[in-house]
């Protein structure tokens, strides 16, 4: 869990990613990062948690496409980050 409030609080102060939301699933953690009128669920398998530090996990949170869809649609989208790589479903209405 550390590991978890460590990526929250980054997030929090050096992006602007301002409404962070956490749960923690069965087989993972899941993430809502809302910049703009827009959200996006980021489910991180636990595996990956496992395997990566803070940093590393901050970065995947905020790097390339993940953050950038969520700007650029009115959809909501949720991402799976397993071991595999990263996986998009576009999930309208399920999470709000």
């Amino acid at each position: 869990m550390e590991k978890i409030n460590a990526i929250r609080k980054y997030l929090q102060t050096h992006t602007d990613q301002r409404d962070i939301y956490h749960r923690k699933l069965e087989g993972g953690h899941e993430f809502r990062i809302h910049n703009n009128g827009r959200s996006c669920w980021v489910m991180v398998d636990d595996n990956v948690i496992d395997q990566s530090d803070a940093l590393a996990l901050t970065e995947m949170l905020t790097n390339a496409h993940i953050p950038q869809t969520c700007r650029d649609t009115a959809q909501m989208r949720h991402w799976i980050v397993t071991p595999q790589g990263v996986i998009e479903e576009n999930v309208p209405g399920e999470h709000l």
